[in-house]
């Protein structure tokens, strides 16, 4: 009888599996500081009419930037945060893009006629408009707190401008919407370094900016 030797069977090298890379732990800080630059850029150029820098004739100077940038793009980082999970900035910054929105609107289409048809008592009505805002900046100042103290303090001087323009109209005070195109004008500034800091800070990879820790 013949035996049939079998030749032993050479594996061939297993072919590695290309795996994608891990996803960071780390969140992009990319659309934070799109959010905070949305809402500070678009703050400092209606503050400069507030703090009584430029005449409020040309007031509408601010729309093109408060539609687009404050409002669209500003609404583009909240829903870029929701997907982070950051729920803070997603609120926030859907929030304020709502509010860019809701003002140029209301500034643009709606005061011209209120103005023309009850004269200086629509007023109140600004008024009602930046006292409800104002309440929205509160409670994200109480939130921010656990944040960082950057943003606590932008939020805290959002909240006095909010409060000093809500004075201001209800009151017929110029001089104290003056005070809060001031309160404005700070808020604007800082809001201008977080996004800033957000932004450099993420691109080299460590703090150059520094935020300030949170508050305890």
């Amino acid at each position: 009888m013949t035996t049939v030797r079998s030749e032993p069977v050479t594996a061939e090298p297993a072919v590695p599996i290309p795996v994608p890379d891990a996803p960071s732990s780390r969140p992009s800080s990319a659309y934070l500081a799109l959010g905070y630059l949305c809402f500070s850029t678009t703050l400092f150029i209606l503050a400069v009419f507030h703090a009584g820098l430029v005449s409020f004739n040309f007031i509408v100077a601010v729309f093109p930037t408060a539609i687009f940038f404050g409002g669209v793009a500003q609404f583009i980082a909240g829903i870029w945060a929701y997907s982070q999970r950051n729920f803070f900035a997603a609120v926030t910054f859907t929030s304020f893009a709502a509010f860019w929105l809701s003002y140029s609107l209301y500034t643009w289409l709606f005061l011209p006629q209120l103005v023309a048809n009850f004269g200086n008592s629509v007023t109140a009505a600004t008024g009602s408009f930046t006292l409800a805002w104002g309440m929205v900046a509160l409670f994200t100042t109480v939130a921010a707190r656990r944040v960082n103290r950057a943003v606590f303090g932008l939020l805290s001087l959002t909240t006095l401008m909010f409060l000093f323009i809500t004075i201001g109209q209800y009151a017929v005070a110029p001089p104290v919407d003056l005070v809060g195109g001031v309160f404005a004008l700070a808020a604007a500034v800082l809001g201008l370094y977080v996004g800033a800091a957000y932004l450099i800070n993420g691109s080299y990879g460590r703090v150059v900016l520094p935020l300030g820790e949170p508050r305890s």
